[in-house]
């Protein structure tokens, strides 16, 4: 696949889905920013997992993130979504019961949600 300065996108670039511009061609830059939305997702994630970044600002920062995304499947950005989606329900009901505001420590289903959306990411950007 050339890109638009018409020098090759390595295959790696080709693993995150077919281009949706018009022309179908991927530059170097299109795919470096690929990358680093998807390695702030990663980043996002852990920094939840670790406390330092609690669910409100993860929620939005990876719906920011991942409607960023433009080379990525739409299909693989569906999943996200829902699985996304297991994070904001849970907090919406956590703050309309007036409970606990649910973390990777404490909430099952958002760890378990919180897996699926690194799988997902690695499957766009392998862990090196």
């Amino acid at each position: 696949m050339l890109s638009a300065d018409r020098t090759e996108v390595p295959e790696k670039a080709r693993c995150l889905g077919s281009a949706t511009r018009q022309d179908d061609l991927v530059t170097v830059e299109d795919q470096e920013r690929e990358t680093r939305q998807l390695s702030l997702m990663r980043e996002r994630i852990a920094s939840f997992r670790g406390g330092s970044l609690s669910i409100g600002p993860t929620i939005a920062d990876l719906e920011g993130l991942v409607n960023a995304l433009t080379l990525t499947p739409e299909e693989w950005r569906d999943r996200f979504i829902e699985e996304w989606s297991v994070l904001k329900i849970a907090y919406a009901v956590a703050l309309d019961r007036q409970s606990p505001i649910p973390s990777a420590s404490t909430d099952h289903e958002v760890r378990e949600a919180l897996d699926a959306l690194d799988a997902l990411i690695d499957e766009q950007l392998p862990r090196t």
